[in-house]
């Protein structure tokens, strides 16, 4: 559904300014395209599992996000700034998911 809204921006505004961070701009036309590309090579490797995507607050990781959106596909969304186990104990907190199993203590 995010990607579906956001396409009916693209036909209607293509030429607009979707995003800005820093001195960097994309027209709704633009991402869309980066969209398309990002998700042609997320198929390529994409086997029917989670992608996770290990990015910053950026336009790329936005870009990312609406690609596994546009495939359909899980997306497992990992801060760099946390361990690895920070990255999986802290959803399953929020999620109520109690104890998380020898796997996941340190």
């Amino acid at each position: 559904m995010p990607y579906r809204l956001f396409k009916t921006q693209v036909d209607r505004n293509p030429g607009a300014v979707a995003l800005v961070q820093d001195d960097r701009a994309m027209t709704y036309f633009d991402f869309d395209r980066a969209i398309h590309g990002s998700a042609s090579a997320l198929r390529e490797v994409y086997a029917g599992g989670v992608i996770a995507s290990c990015l910053d607050n950026s336009i790329y990781n936005l870009q990312v996000l609406y690609a596994a959106a546009l495939l359909g596909a899980p997306l497992c969304t990992l801060d760099p700034t946390l361990t690895v186990y920070e990255n999986i104990a802290s959803p399953l907190r929020v999620a109520g998911v109690g104890e998380y199993g020898p796997a996941c203590r340190r």
